[in-house]
């Protein structure tokens, strides 16, 4: 199954970004799953463009102590 807190990069990338993030960052990624939980706990907020509301909902429950999460509908022509 996934791993809810380990973000889907390789561990290069992770580390890097590790090294460069605060709690002073905003954060932004298209999806969200592990790298949503891992990296929201520190940086000052993290924007996540997420189109499955059951997704959301199911993460948004691992992320209840996070005020900077919130789903956004996107619309398709």
């Amino acid at each position: 199954g996934i791993k809810m807190n380990v973000p889907w990069i390789s561990v290069e990338a992770r580390s890097f970004l590790d090294s460069i993030i605060s709690k002073e960052t905003a954060m932004f990624e298209w999806g969200s799953g592990g790298s949503t939980i891992y990296f929201a706990p520190k940086v000052k907020n993290i924007t996540s463009i997420e189109n499955d509301k059951n997704w959301y909902d199911k993460l948004k429950l691992k992320l209840s102590n996070i005020k900077s999460y919130s789903f956004l509908v996107m619309l398709f022509p």
